[in-house]
């Protein structure tokens, strides 16, 4: 970038629901990308009779994923773009 004096970048994406033979721009960043955790949560089993003597999992993944999704809310400027989302549980096979 430097080296040419290149003061400008252009990108284009195609995008469901822009009609063809045109195109959306905006300054900044237009689109996301994404990733993947992985967070293991280890559970203690017991019987509904007796849950405080339990470590439920579920709760425990559930008091996570809300906490991430307050993360943008309570960290990014309003003015400013984010997302987190936690698209997926899944139980360990072991």
């Amino acid at each position: 970038m430097d080296r040419w004096s290149i003061q400008e970048v252009y990108g284009m994406h195609n995008m469901p629901g822009i009609p063809a033979g045109e195109f959306a721009i905006r300054p900044g960043s237009l689109l996301a990308a994404s990733d993947g955790i992985v967070i293991d949560i280890t559970g203690k089993g017991g019987h509904a009779s007796r849950p405080h003597q339990c470590i439920d999992p579920v709760l425990v993944g559930s008091h996570i994923v809300t906490a991430l999704h307050s993360i943008v809310s309570r960290s990014v400027d309003p003015l400013q773009s984010g997302v987190i989302s936690i698209c997926m549980f899944t139980q360990a096979r072991r």
